[in-house]
């Protein structure tokens, strides 16, 4: 990387700011270079760190690149803070509830998938009922009422992801019965609401992948595509690309989310269409080629969180 113009390097830092996830960023001119314990690093411009101002979108509605699948990677809106802080989802081994939630429990119930596509797959579908989520779906708040009209119909805020009456409408009608949504009011510090209706969207239908290592057994390949998870992704993609038997089998589901990231999920070219003819915002596309890169189209763009499976 040569150090002069913006590559100039300026110094060596542990920002707090990105702890404790992050093992060393790099400080140029114009951007960060973040290395992540995980292994994988970013290059972030200034502007999104020192700089986070209002983004309008205005979505037209069509698909800027086609995908046999797409995955949400978080959410755009990162000038919203919410005061209410997101409780850890799923709960702790000291909630009464735990065993429920995992495999062999009430509320997971684990479903049949073709041979073909391998025993490292295992697919399950929520059953919990509503008062089960009630701990973990608080309702958030701003401090600036003016924030309040720039939540995206599609905001992935932990614990669980916060969609729009629109967006709702959408997803139900291309998959009955595929997510839970519990309504919640989001409010400003003075008291005001926002003027749309909001929900707390859980995807139902869950996916796991195992990548141990077995004896006789080859390693799971990593695609260097986009990372929707932070511990398998990359396998997880290089399956998606490759297991022909899954990718068919994923085509079924117009949405699904992988484990217990219920803020990170995936839908099919048919899905994500619909979404997109519906005007919704929060679904900017990146078009990069790279997990690693955004957008080299200027001018940069830091709000785009969709990904593209091929």
């Amino acid at each position: 990387m040569s150090e002069t113009g913006e590559e100039k390097l300026i110094k060596v830092s542990h920002n707090p700011e990105w702890q404790p996830t992050a093992e060393t960023v790099y400080e140029y001119e114009t951007h960060w270079m973040v290395y992540w314990k995980d292994g994988s690093l970013e290059r972030v411009p200034k502007p999104v760190i020192d700089t986070r101002p209002p983004f309008i979108e205005n979505p037209d509605g069509r698909v800027m690149r086609g995908a046999a699948f797409y995955a949400l990677m978080g959410s755009w809106g990162k000038h919203v803070q919410f005061e209410t802080p997101a409780p850890f989802f799923p709960p702790s081994e000291v909630d009464a509830d735990y065993r429920n939630w995992f495999s062999g429990g009430a509320w997971l119930c684990p479903q049949t998938l073709p041979a073909d596509i391998g025993w490292r797959w295992s697919y399950f579908v929520l059953t919990a009922p509503p008062l089960a989520f009630a701990p973990y779906a608080p309702s958030p708040q701003v401090k600036d009422p003016a924030m309040l009209a720039l939540i995206p119909d599609v905001f992935a805020w932990p614990a669980l992801p916060l969609v729009s009456d629109r967006a709702r409408a959408v997803l139900e009608a291309e998959f009955p019965e595929g997510g839970y949504f519990f309504p919640t009011t989001i409010t400003a510090a003075n008291g005001a609401r926002t003027e749309r209706d909001y929900f707390h969207w859980v995807p139902r239908h869950r996916l796991f992948f195992k990548k141990d290592k077995v004896e006789g057994e080859p390693e799971p390949k990593r695609a260097a595509v986009w990372n929707f998870s932070h511990t398998s992704g990359g396998e997880v993609q290089w399956e998606m690309i490759h297991n022909a038997a899954l990718r068919a089998f994923l085509q079924g589901l117009p949405y699904w989310g992988f484990h217990f990231s219920l803020f990170s999920p995936l839908f099919t070219s048919r899905c994500f269409h619909a979404l997109k003819a519906a005007r919704l915002t929060g679904l900017i596309e990146n078009t990069a080629s790279e997990r690693i890169q955004h957008s080299e189209q200027p001018p940069y763009n830091p709000w785009e969180m969709i990904g593209h499976i091929d």
